[in-house]
C-alpha cells in the first residue's frame, strides 16, 4: 500500500479546500491518524497556518453501477461550501437589502436577512469575491478576500477574530501595537480573564471558542 504523501500549506488553505483539490472529503483528512498532531494544535480544520504539513493517504477510487441510456447525476458531498457573513453599520443590520456575489465571472443574487446576513453556496478552493449590497447611490462594495485566516495564537490571526467579534478596529498587520493590547483586555475582560493585553493560552481559547461560537463573522462599516 502506498504511503501518505505530505503537502505543505499555502496561505489561505485549509483542509477543505486542500481535500477538494485532492478528491477526498475534508473529515477523512482531518481525522486521519497521520494529521492527528496537527489536529491537536488547530482548533478547527478551516483555519491552518502557511507551512502546516497535512498527509495526504493514497485515493482510493470508487466504481458505481449505472444502466446505459439513462442520465444519472453525481454529487460530491460539502461542495459547495456555505458562505456565511453579517453586514453592520454603525452597529446596525444591513438588513433586507439586495446584494449580488461576483466570483469566476459569475453573479449570484441574493437578499440580506433582518440580521444583515447574507449566505451563498461556493467553491471550496474559493480565494477572492466581490460582494455588492444595495443599489443606485447607496450601493455598498465588499472586496472578499476568503480563507486568510490564521490560528487563534498569531498576532494577525488574534487580530482577525477581536475585529470580527468587534473588538478591534485597526488593521490585520501582526503586530502587537497599542491598539491590539487594548482590544485584547476588553476581550479578556468581557470572558472574565486577567486583562493582560496578551496572547496567552486561556486568551487564544477564549478567542477561540467565541470566534467559533460567532457564526456569520462581520463587515462592518
Amino acid at each position: 500500500m502506498s504511503s501518505a504523501t505530505k503537502y505543505t500549506v499555502k496561505q489561505g488553505e485549509c483542509f477543505s479546500s486542500i481535500a477538494y483539490q485532492h478528491g477526498f472529503f475534508w473529515e477523512s483528512l482531518w481525522s486521519h491518524p497521520d494529521n492527528a498532531e496537527l489536529k491537536r494544535t488547530r482548533d478547527t480544520p478551516f483555519v491552518l497556518k502557511p507551512g502546516d504539513v497535512v498527509h495526504i493517504p493514497p485515493l482510493n477510487e470508487r466504481e458505481e453501477s449505472c444502466p446505459t441510456g439513462k442520465v444519472h447525476t453525481f454529487r460530491v458531498q460539502g461542495v459547495p461550501e456555505l458562505l456565511r457573513l453579517q453586514l453592520m453599520e454603525m452597529d446596525e443590520p444591513l438588513a433586507d437589502l439586495p446584494y449580488v456575489l461576483e466570483y469566476g465571472g459569475e453573479t449570484f443574487p441574493g437578499t440580506t436577512d433582518p440580521n444583515g446576513v447574507v449566505e451563498a453556496y461556493v467553491p471550496p478552493d474559493l480565494r477572492v469575491a466581490t460582494l455588492r449590497v444595495g443599489e443606485g447611490e447607496e450601493e455598498r462594495v465588499y472586496e472578499l478576500s476568503l480563507r486568510t485566516l490564521n490560528p487563534a495564537e498569531e498576532i494577525d490571526g488574534a487580530q482577525a477574530r477581536l475585529a470580527n467579534l468587534g473588538f478591534y478596529q485597526g488593521p490585520v498587520h501582526g503586530t502587537l501595537d497599542d491598539a491590539t493590547t487594548a482590544a485584547l483586555r476588553r476581550f479578556q475582560e468581557s470572558q472574565q480573564l486577567p486583562p493582560t493585553g496578551e496572547v496567552d493560552r486561556a486568551t487564544i481559547a477564549a478567542l477561540s471558542a467565541a470566534h467559533a461560537g460567532n457564526n456569520a463573522p462581520r463587515l462592518s462599516e
